[in-house]
């Protein structure tokens, strides 16, 4: 949604890797919630230089998100996470027939108080490399472009 000249995208989604990331943490994480805010500005500049370029790059954006564990009496745990994301789409065609074929979340900067630095780091690099969540990111943003191919060039 652009709001006054800002692209505003409030994402919220969860990630449980369809039952496999219980099983890789013997069942210790359920998933992970993640939440963010991710503005860029709109400007005749910005927008030509989206048009043209093969990749759209947004700027370095906070990004939270909450691994929720179960517990031996069936309960959910909440551990929260901070990090930094640099999302970067790779896309084809111009605005009319726009499609988004790539997503590379480049996430740093990933921290928590309760957790180690090493598992930080773990983390910071399942998350870049998993697939399904990149799928995931690309679907959004594709239905996202038919919303805009809708609006703009009435398809």
């Amino acid at each position: 949604m652009v709001i006054n000249n800002v692209l505003k995208c409030d994402l919220q989604t969860s990630f449980d890797d369809e039952g496999k990331l219980a099983k890789r943490t013997f069942g210790i994480v359920r998933r992970i919630d993640f939440s963010s805010d991710i503005r860029l500005d709109v400007n005749p500049q910005t927008v030509m230089t989206i048009l043209g370029a093969d990749t759209i790059t947004f700027p370095i954006q906070p990004l939270s998100a909450a691994i929720v564990m179960g517990t031996r009496k069936g309960k959910e745990r909440v551990l929260p996470i901070s990090m930094n994301i640099n999302p970067v789409f790779t896309k084809t065609g111009d605005i009319c027939d726009l499609k988004f074929v790539e997503f590379e979340p480049n996430i740093s900067d990933l921290s928590s108080p309760n957790l180690p630095k090493w598992i930080s780091k773990g983390a910071e690099k399942f998350i870049n490399n998993n697939r399904r969540l990149k799928n995931k990111m690309l679907k959004l943003a594709n239905d996202a472009a038919i919303k805009i191919r809708a609006k703009i060039c009435g398809q």
